[in-house]
């Protein structure tokens, strides 16, 4: 995934935001892998949904 996909995907809500350190951008990892999890299957889940419209 690009970085600019990152970045959008951040702006819409649909990954966590990042955390500066240092001069870098963190993630809570299990942030990221809690986002990416279906929550409720098909149209429900906001991940997926989400990608459709990028």
């Amino acid at each position: 995934m690009s970085e600019s996909t990152v970045d959008d995907l951040t702006k819409r809500g649909l990954l966590p935001k990042p955390i500066k350190l240092g001069g870098s951008l963190r993630w809570c990892w299990a942030a990221v892998d809690a986002s990416m999890k279906p929550q409720g299957g098909g149209e429900d889940d906001k991940f997926m949904a989400g990608l459709k419209n990028v």
